[in-house]
């Protein structure tokens, strides 16, 4: 029978800790993307039309194509999703994006980068300035 040391269990849940930190952070970074792009008086009203169009199509209870039709039938949801993304895409700029990464550094702490992925927050010390990541 095997066992495990207490350290190699804390790594584990650190690792899983920070990968669930950085699964909520860019999942809260898109979700602020939309609500700037769609608050963004730059947004065409054709884009914000399309982005409020598909988000209602995925929440009403009736369907193009039902669900009932395997496989097929999530086509429809998923054109909406894919029309709503290319338009919110299609407005992302670098002020928006800046917004974004702005609150979200100072709400919760977490860096996210221009490419979308998400930083570590890191500790200078005051004596040595090395990184303690």
């Amino acid at each position: 029978m095997k066992t495990t040391s207490r350290s190699a269990h804390g790594c584990l849940s650190t690792t899983v800790k920070r990968r669930l930190e950085q699964t909520a952070a860019r999942t809260i970074y898109g979700l602020l993307l939309f609500y700037y792009v769609l608050s963004s008086s730059d947004t065409p009203w054709n884009d914000k039309l399309r982005i409020y169009g598909a988000v209602g199509y995925i929440f009403l209870p009736y369907d193009l194509i039902p669900e009932s039709i395997h496989i097929i039938g999530c086509t429809d949801d998923f054109a909406a999703i894919f029309i709503g993304c290319k338009a919110i895409r299609a407005n992302i700029t670098a002020a928006v994006a800046s917004r974004a990464r702005k609150y979200l550094r100072k709400r919760f702490g977490v860096q996210i980068q221009k490419t979308g992925k998400t930083a570590a927050p890191k500790t200078v010390t005051e004596n040595t300035g090395t990184d303690l990541t």
